[in-house]
């Protein structure tokens, strides 16, 4: 499938340990992944050095290359209502996260409402994402 990147996504509800759902992705013969808050990696603001680094090392010890994040407005917790100001910031500092783990793509989930609203987040914050 050459052109094509094909991966799966570590679900926040899985059932798998990190470890597992890697192993199970490789073992698919799965080249990329995506993440979707996976409890035990989630790219959250203010994630650590420690933790980003372990992050990577799992996906290089699997031979995985990450490629995207789902946002976090398809959870309970949602930036955007507490205002513009606050989702900048936090847009902000999930691409840094982001960025350190080596993940290119950000990927907006919501209703119509919030993603017109994160793309204007997005665009302020695009200093940082560039």
């Amino acid at each position: 499938m050459d052109g094509y990147q094909v991966g799966a996504f570590a679900r926040p509800w899985t059932k798998f340990t990190w470890e597992e759902f890697l192993s199970g992705v490789a073992g698919a013969g799965y080249r990329y992944m995506g993440f979707m808050r996976h409890p035990e990696a989630e790219l959250l603001p203010g994630t650590g050095a420690e933790k980003i680094a372990a992050i990577r090392e799992s996906l290089e010890r699997h031979g995985l290359t990450p490629t995207s994040e789902i946002s976090l407005h398809h959870t309970s917790h949602c930036p955007l209502r507490e205002g513009p100001a606050a989702a900048v910031q936090e847009a902000c500092a999930v691409i840094d996260v982001m960025a350190a783990v080596g993940v290119p793509y950000y990927i907006s989930c919501g209703t119509p409402e919030e993603r017109r609203a994160l793309l204007h987040i997005v665009w302020d914050a695009r200093g940082v994402a560039v």
